[in-house]
C-alpha cells in the first residue's frame, strides 16, 4: 500500500490551530518600542515603533523598515518619562517572519536572550498547568 503525502500551510495541522501550538498566551498590548538593526539593504536603522502583540518569549512589530527573516533586531522598550528616569535596555531578537502590510511590514520576533523586556505577567498557558500523564 502506497502512502499518501498531504502538505499542510502552518495553521493547517488537523484538530490545532496555531494559537494551540504556541508555548505562552499572546496579549495584544501595543508597546512603544525602539527597534535598530540592519535592514535588508544591509544599512542601520533606528526605529521608533509599536508592538502589536507580545508573549513572554516574543512580539509581533509593526515597522516601515524591509527586514528578512533570520536577520537579528535590539529591541528596547520606551516608557514614559515620569515611570522611571533609568533607560530601559534592549534585548536580542530574531525575525522569524515578514509580511507586507498596506503601509509597511509586520515581523515576527522570537526573543534570543532571557530576561524580561515586558513589564506585565503573562497567564499561565493550559499545557504548563495540567498535571502529566503517565
Amino acid at each position: 500500500m502506497r502512502s499518501k503525502t498531504i502538505s499542510l500551510n502552518q495553521g493547517e495541522l488537523p484538530g490545532e490551530s496555531t494559537e494551540e501550538r504556541r508555548r505562552g498566551k499572546r496579549l495584544y498590548l501595543n508597546f512603544s518600542i525602539e527597534m535598530s538593526g540592519i535592514d535588508h539593504n544591509g544599512q542601520p536603522f533606528i526605529e521608533r515603533t509599536k508592538t502589536e502583540n507580545i508573549s513572554d518569549t516574543g512580539c509581533r512589530i509593526r515597522t516601515d523598515v524591509r527586514l528578512r527573516a533570520g536577520d537579528t533586531v535590539d529591541v528596547r522598550m520606551i516608557l514614559p518619562e515620569d515611570v522611571t528616569p533609568s533607560k530601559e535596555e534592549a534585548h536580542k531578537f530574531k525575525v522569524m517572519w515578514v509580511a507586507r502590510r498596506t503601509s509597511g511590514w509586520s515581523i515576527g520576533a522570537r526573543m534570543l536572550q532571557p530576561g524580561k523586556l515586558w513589564k506585565v505577567t503573562f497567564p499561565v498557558s493550559k499545557k504548563s498547568s495540567e498535571p502529566s500523564a503517565k
